[in-house]
């Protein structure tokens, strides 16, 4: 039972009461206050006029005594400190604790601030949904809160409004493309709410780079191709190969053939042939070896009979050869010159007789038809062949005799191996130097003086032959340049009627060969030896790398071929980097050309034709020049 309801049950209990007693208590005229069920201690309130038992809201219950009542009871039902006289003011509802004056408003049909007004203040809308999907409800509607349920979404479309409702506004719709190549443009496909516009970009010129820069579909195109290299190492490439700039590797040369092309790529066709010769003397027949792209035969002319005309008529490599000697006197005096000399038909005189017989040299001195007569035998020297030949030294003087030797070596010169033989050996270094020998004889003494490159002494290793060149009994050999090693000089007599005393002297001087108008003259295989250092540059070889500037100096020999064959030149084991060129005419490399074929040297092997006379050209590559070792070989 609450508070209020025990006073108001204990006044009723006290009117009962008050009536059974005869009236003892007067009516209350004051109004009751109801307590708020606030704790008072206890403590009177001096009661109603009348009571008996003290006040109503005694906490015993006792009856006031009946004094005058102290005011008006707050009745608050609720318990919310509202209601009928009480200090916080009425309550519009004192049934409900949530309704007060002081109330905050909710959505439930209720006057809750006890205002006169239901729901106010809850009418601010609530939000829900992004975009297309967005809506809004009263917060309070009837009472009762509302539930905001967006709006259903779209599909989305361009037009600057989130349609399907997912926060993103224009979504999904990609780029679009204009354009082709390097002017290919593409942009969003929606923008702002409408689809752009797609503009190409402007083309431009077309470079390598694998993208099509003047937009014409076609990538790199119109670059046409570049070119190296010449005769048949041209080349040619794309200018641009899959967008990387094209490379031309020129290809590589082979060696010069007759077939109308460029084969060694030095643009010039068919080149490096020279001339071809064939046949000997009047036979001698020289064309070009290669003509429109195909190789030439040679055909000799036709030999005649040899006459004396200072010409080879037979074809045999010899001029006016087989025309046979003259003859003409006894023993000593004994002549058979040629019947043609040069080209001219000559005479024969008897040479003049010697005083008195010279006993033991086999000939008829005084030219009466007898030989040695009234003399005995005499002994030939130690040296009478080349095979015993007493060394000499060049720059010496020495003295000899011919009367007992015997006639065992043939000279080109003279006496066919008639005369006596006195045979000595000198050393060549192989160097550009001539050795000048003179053998004088007695007057009358017919002398011939020759040098050859073996201890055979035949006419196939001459190197020299002199007959009568200071005059009939002086004879004046020059050897130029023979080759490194032993030289063996036969001291001999045109025929054994001219044998007799002698005296040899000889000297040494240096050669200048610079030129092909002042060659040495090969006459022998062997080591030849010299210098370049110092020389002049005459010629350039065709085969030397560095074309452009060479200024090496050079040096040049001669061999002219005994034989058709092949003969080898060689600079192996030459102090310096060299280059060798051989050729029919004079710094020609026709015949060949090499640069560093042993190490930095250089060889050639070159095919001859008899008669036929090669320059060899010893050069040193883009300047080069120092001591030189020359080995022929083949010839």
């Amino acid at each position: 039972m609450s508070r209020v309801h025990a006073i108001l049950f204990l006044a009723m209990v006290g009117s009962v009461g008050g009536c059974a007693s005869g009236g003892r208590d007067q009516p209350d005229t004051n109004v009751r206050r109801v307590d708020t069920g606030v704790v008072d201690g206890g403590a009177l309130d001096g009661g109603d006029a009348g009571d008996v038992g003290g006040d109503a809201d005694k906490p015993d219950g006792g009856m006031d005594a009946g004094g005058a009542d102290t005011g008006p009871v707050c009745v608050d039902m609720d318990h919310d400190g509202f209601g009928m006289d009480c200090t916080g003011g009425p309550d519009c509802d004192d049934t409900n604790a949530n309704v007060s004056p002081t109330g905050t408003e909710v959505c439930n049909g209720v006057d809750d601030d006890c205002d006169s007004h239901t729901d106010e203040g809850l009418d601010t809308p609530v939000f829900c949904g992004v975009g297309a999907c967005h809506t809004s409800v009263p917060q309070c509607a009837g009472g009762t809160a509302s539930t905001c349920t967006p709006l259903a979404a779209g599909t989305e479309t361009c037009n600057g409004i989130d349609d399907n409702c997912d926060g993103q506004t224009d979504e999904g719709f990609g780029g679009t493309t204009c354009g082709i190549g390097a002017c290919q443009v593409t942009v969003a496909a929606c923008m702002g709410g409408s689809p752009p516009p797609c503009v190409p970009g402007m083309p431009s010129a077309e470079v390598c780079n694998g993208i099509d820069d003047d937009c014409n579909t076609a990538v790199d195109d119109g670059l046409g191709t570049i070119s190296c290299g010449m005769g048949a190492c041209r080349r040619s490439v794309p200018a641009c190969a899959a967008g990387v700039p094209g490379t031309c590797v020129p290809g590589m040369p082979t060696t010069e053939s007759c077939n109308g092309l460029d084969d060694n790529c030095d643009g010039v066709i068919d080149d490096g042939f020279g001339p071809l010769t064939c046949g000997t003397g009047a036979c001698q027949v020289t064309v070009a070896s290669c003509v429109g792209g195909n190789p030439m035969s040679c055909t000799p002319g036709t030999p005649t009979a040899e006459t004396c005309n200072g010409r080879d008529d037979d074809c045999d490599g010899m001029i006016d050869d087989g025309l046979g000697n003259l003859s003409c006197g006894v023993g000593f005096c004994l002549r058979t010159p040629a019947a043609c000399v040069s080209g001219a038909t000559q005479t024969c005189t008897p040479g003049t007789p010697m005083p008195s017989e010279v006993c033991g040299n086999g000939v008829d001195d005084n030219c009466n038809g007898s030989i040695d007569e009234g003399c005995v035998t005499c002994t030939p020297p130690a040296n009478t062949t080349c095979a015993s030949a007493t060394a000499y030294s060049i720059g010496s003087t020495v003295m000899g005799n011919n009367t007992c030797s015997a006639p065992d070596v043939a000279a080109t010169c003279g006496n066919s191996g008639a005369g006596n033989d006195t045979t000595y050996t000198f050393t060549s270094d192989g160097s550009a130097t001539r050795y000048t020998i003179t053998m004088t004889g007695p007057v009358g003494y017919d002398t011939v003086l020759h040098a050859h490159a073996s201890s055979s002494c035949t006419t196939t290793d001459e190197l020299a032959c002199n007959d009568d060149g200071g005059s009939t009994n002086v004879s004046i050999l020059q050897v130029d340049s023979p080759p490194q090693g032993t030289v063996w000089l036969v001291a001999d007599s045109y025929s054994t009627t001219s044998s007799s005393t002698f005296t040899l002297t000889s000297s040494a001087s240096a050669l200048n060969n610079d030129t092909c108008s002042s060659p040495i003259a090969i006459r022998a295989n062997g080591t030849y030896t010299g210098t370049t250092a110092g020389r002049a540059n005459n010629y350039t070889p065709s085969c030397d790398g560095s074309f452009a500037g060479h200024s090496a100096p050079d040096v040049v020999y001669s061999v002219t071929a005994r034989t058709s064959g092949t003969i080898t030149a060689s600079l192996c084991g030459s102090g310096y980097d060299t280059v060798l060129m051989v050729g029919t005419t004079c710094g020609g490399s026709g015949s060949g050309c090499n640069d560093d074929s042993c190490g930095l040297q250089s060889s050639v092997s070159f095919a001859t034709v008899a008669g036929t006379t090669y320059y060899i050209v010893v050069d040193g590559y883009a300047g080069n020049s120092g001591a030189y070792t020359l080995n022929i070989s083949g010839y």
